[in-house]
């Protein structure tokens, strides 16, 4: 990913949760996509995270995601 286009993601990133969560820093992320073809029947999945997020940041992210969508979420805004 180029530097700007990442930039771009995180700044709209910063920018939806100073909408829905203002007074909170995005401190780390996982965004997941599934990508498929008009041409074939072939689907992917693509992750991104910030460039110098460690790996063990990644994957708690990802559980905690896991976690929330299977048993529903604490949070009360969602």
């Amino acid at each position: 990913m180029s530097d700007a286009t990442r930039d771009t993601l995180e700044t709209a990133l910063q920018a939806h949760i100073d909408d829905v969560r203002g007074g909170y820093l995005v401190s780390g992320y996982t965004l997941t996509c599934h990508l498929a073809t008009l041409e074939d029947d072939k689907s992917h999945y693509y992750y991104i995270q910030p460039a110098r997020q460690p790996y063990h940041a990644t994957l708690g992210l990802m559980q905690v995601s896991m976690d929330d969508f299977v048993n529903g979420s604490d949070d009360d805004d969602e």
